[in-house]
């Protein structure tokens, strides 16, 4: 895409896409949505989404929750 990372995930996330992560355990630690380090030209695009909601942590959401 022209916009490149930002144009696709502007068109992934406009109609309310939501990513359930699921923790995993790197150098002994686990890293959720919350503790995970990205790179400092992405901490921008992580924090907005992160804020709207697009990310749900896994292992706080009820199975109930992915079902249609």
């Amino acid at each position: 895409m022209p916009g490149g990372i930002l144009e696709s995930f502007g068109r992934m996330f406009k109609n309310g896409l939501k990513l359930f992560v699921y923790p995993m355990l790197r150098d002994g630690e686990v890293v959720t949505v919350d503790t995970v380090q990205v790179e400092p030209e992405l901490q921008p695009l992580y924090d907005y989404l992160n804020r709207r909601g697009s990310f749900v942590d896994w292992t706080t959401t009820s199975r109930t929750t992915c079902r249609s």
